[in-house]
């Protein structure tokens, strides 16, 4: 078997693991932001999770989801570069944040690029 084969297959494993890893960081902090922060919650625009919805938000018309959606679009990226004040009240959601951080890093700077380097060389041995 080809050793570029059973390198990417480990890889896609690791990475996959990694990235639903980062997205159930990121819903446990959109959950602690809808439970104990409402008042954030609403001013980031009622951001749901990638895995959870808050109940008051699975009913809402077309328009009401899509600027749901471009508010989680816009909190998992924000997130990565600044910690929103809330986080730093509580040390347990600072560690959650830590390690979300750390997730979306290795996605983007490890598993990513690897990933693509080995499709690469792949395509180059033919």
């Amino acid at each position: 078997m080809n050793i570029f084969l059973i390198f990417l297959v480990a890889l896609f494993g690791f990475s996959i693991g990694i990235l639903l890893f980062s997205f159930v960081l990121f819903t446990r902090l959109v959950r602690i932001l809808h439970d104990d922060y409402p008042d954030e919650w609403i001013r980031a625009g009622k951001p749901v999770g990638f895995l959870w919805r808050p109940v008051e938000c699975r009913s809402w018309h077309l328009f009401d989801q899509w600027r749901s959606g471009i508010a989680t679009n816009w909190v998992s990226f924000a997130w990565i570069f600044q910690k929103p004040e809330w986080v730093k009240r509580n040390p347990d959601t600072e560690r959650v944040f830590g390690r979300y951080r750390a997730t979306v890093l290795i996605w983007n700077l490890v598993c990513f690029p690897l990933f693509l380097l080995t499709l690469w060389m792949m395509n180059s041995q033919r």
